[in-house]
């Protein structure tokens, strides 16, 4: 015993000698359990080098976990179906992290901050959460919107837009006639989930024909009255016209009203139609009165369904035909006339809804003809013809907008509307009547768009106005206006200055005749910033007198004739004023 404690005490007495030896080196390893690692010590740097203390790591934080969840996938737009998706983070800080929600199109499934699923248009997408700041990987879910009602719509659209917008018809032996579509809408008028589609037919302005199309599950039906195109062109009617109403319980019916007349009788004949599935006559009305209102108590006469009626009854019976009824009149167009620069809004036969119509992309098939902007604006291009509009979102076989435009010549356009103000007078800028003298078609200001020069000529003065199209209305500003004193009149014309890139320049003279000379003073003016401006023009100026030799100034300075006609061979006459 006494043996093995001596062994012990020497081992430690060894163990501090190596010690106290390594700690002079710069180098210690301490000793555990009473021993150390001889190997470490052969591999430590013997010439005392100093080994840099390493700084403890930080303890990261657990990782979050994601669990994801959805309760539906599926969703009704019509039933106002929402889903929801269930996130949970596991680990023991998920209060540092933040869950956040995307979609992939808002405009077919939207997602709030809590997670909550609405549908918002027919159509698939995916819906994702993920953790903000650690992972931006997306737990994504499948979604998918259903809407019958964009169904039904993209079904009568394709109906209507299959349609020739001028229908031919032959009457009266071989006479012939084309019945246009002047306006259309579909929507659920009567409230019963499905929808329908009504189109009007102008034959002319006292002909009119309507149809109905009525909708279920994923087929139509048309209705329409017993007359046909031929058989309201062809009947002697001095007018015949349909329309739409609904009463007060929502139901659809069509009223046709046909007149008749001869030098002594007024006849009218009111027919009442239902549809409701199928489309019934369920009343008719007739009337004849003679002119003569003296006649009207013997030759009068009424009837209710061919029964007869007296007046009074009849008249009580006949305006509460209409009076317990609403018109429809509420039509789109599907066709529209432009010319260079106008514009038109497209427009839907059906209300949508914004989702569905933030969806859509528009194109042309001509935008020489008519182009069309992201938001459905159509403006008239630089030519004559016809092209079509087209609105429609991808992945649906069916647009849900078909414009047939067809574009006239600007020119022809303004022709018409100067023809409608050439007789009227105007009150100049400077107070004083003015009429129209003449007018030119140019692009003034360079932006691809004719304008009209509208040239007023009264009251010591002359005014030039140019005039566009904005929509269907032309707006008007005055672009010039010149005074001048009592004796002295004014001239305005156009040109081009072959020295600045042929560009538009205004002549402007004044001139004053004496009784043996006449004094023209002229100058001319560049356009900018909507207005006719005398910038860095020289003035001119030409005596004429009955020697038959001109004296020329140029800013006051007499200059010899051939040298002033040199000056002025830069610019170059456009044409000549249209005169009214």
């Amino acid at each position: 015993m006494k043996l093995e404690n001596s062994k012990k005490r020497l081992l430690v007495i060894i163990g501090v000698c190596v010690a106290v030896l390594l700690a002079g080196t710069g180098i210690f390893y301490a000793v555990s359990g009473g021993t150390f690692d001889i190997t470490r010590l052969a591999n430590s740097n013997v010439e005392g080098e100093t080994r840099p203390t390493e700084k403890p790591k930080p303890t990261e934080p657990d990782k979050p976990e994601l669990e994801a969840s959805i309760s539906a996938q599926t969703l009704n737009l019509v039933e106002n179906q929402t889903a929801q998706i269930k996130a949970e983070l596991k680990n023991k800080e998920k209060s540092k992290y933040n869950v956040r929600y995307t979609t992939s199109d808002e405009n077919i499934a939207a997602i709030d901050t809590k997670g909550k699923i609405t549908p918002m248009s027919k159509g698939e997408c995916q819906v994702g959460v993920y953790v903000e700041g650690y992972d931006t990987s997306i737990k994504n879910f499948n979604i998918k919107v259903e809407d019958y009602r964009i169904d039904q719509i993209s079904m009568l659209s394709s109906y209507v837009f299959g349609l020739s917008t001028k229908e031919a018809y032959t009457y009266a032996g071989n006479r012939k006639g084309n019945a246009k579509i002047t306006g259309c809408k579909i929507d659920d008028f009567d409230s019963d989930g499905n929808y329908e589609l009504f189109i009007k037919y102008n034959l002319s302005n006292k002909l009119q024909k309507i149809f109905v199309v009525t909708s279920y599950g994923d087929g139509y039906t048309v209705h329409q009255s017993e007359k046909s195109f031929s058989d309201i062109a062809g009947g002697g009617y001095a007018s015949y016209i349909e329309d739409v109403y609904k009463d007060a319980n929502g139901g659809i019916s069509i009223i046709a009203e046909s007149t008749k007349a001869d030098a002594v009788f007024s006849e009218k004949i009111t027919a009442l139609y239902s549809v409701n599935g199928t489309m019934e006559k369920q009343a008719e009305y007739y009337c004849k009165e003679p002119f003569n209102l003296t006649d009207m108590g013997k030759k009068s006469e009424y009837k209710i369904d061919k029964v007869k009626k007296e007046r009074d009854e009849f008249t009580l019976l006949y305006t509460s035909l209409k009076s317990s009824r609403e018109i429809f009149d509420n039509y789109i167009t599907i066709t529209a006339k432009l010319s260079q620069g106008n514009y038109v809004k497209a427009e839907l036969p059906s209300n949508i809804g914004q989702a569905y119509y933030n969806r859509l992309q528009w194109t042309t098939t001509d935008d020489g003809v008519a182009k069309v902007s992201t938001s459905g604006m159509i403006t008239g291009g630089s030519k004559a013809g016809n092209c079509e509009i087209t609105g429609f979102i991808p992945g649906m076989t069916v647009p849900l907008c078909k414009m047939t435009i067809e574009a006239s010549n600007v020119t022809d356009d303004f022709e018409s509307y100067v023809e409608s103000i050439q007789g009227s007078e105007i009150m100049g800028q400077a107070g004083n009547r003015m009429k129209l003298y003449g007018y030119y078609v140019t692009d003034i200001d360079s932006d691809g768009i004719s304008d009209l020069l509208l040239y007023y000529v009264g009251g010591n003065g002359c005014q030039l106005e140019a005039a566009h199209y904005i929509g269907s209305q032309v707006s008007r500003k005055v672009i010039k206006s010149v005074v001048t004193e009592n004796g002295t009149s004014c001239l305005l014309d156009l040109y081009n200055d072959s020295m600045n890139g042929n560009a538009l320049v205004l002549y402007v003279g004044k001139m004053t005749k004496t009784n043996s000379s006449l004094t023209t003073d002229f100058h001319y003016e560049t356009y900018e910033n909507g207005e006719f401006t005398d910038i860095n023009s020289s003035q001119y100026t030409v005596i004429s007198s009955d020697s038959n030799k001109n004296e020329c100034k140029v800013a006051g300075e007499k200059v010899e004739e051939d040298d002033f006609n040199t000056m002025l061979n830069r610019y170059v006459k456009m044409g000549s004023w249209h005169l009214v």
